[in-house]
């Protein structure tokens, strides 16, 4: 049965800051892509570490670019986060 808890909102606030961050813009769409964002995959591998330094959690480059938006990064977080 999936989850169907909302996303933590102190986690997509998280999120959206640092997206804002790396892509050097002011407002971001939870539901954009990352490249589609202004991202390319120097600034991917920047976004990776600093949401390793936020959060604490061991994510992968990989898993971040398959969960392209914030929405999807938040519920890899919370994923990882549970586990």
């Amino acid at each position: 049965m999936p989850d169907n808890t909302p996303a933590n909102p102190v986690d997509l606030e998280l999120l959206r800051s640092l997206w804002r961050e790396v892509l050097e813009i002011e407002e971001v769409n939870d539901d954009v892509n990352f490249f589609e964002a202004g991202g390319d995959s120097l600034r991917l591998v920047a976004l990776v570490e600093r949401i390793r330094q936020g959060t604490g959690l061991r994510v992968r480059t990989m898993d971040v670019l398959r969960a392209a938006t914030v929405r999807g990064q938040t519920d890899l977080l919370a994923g990882l986060a549970r586990s």
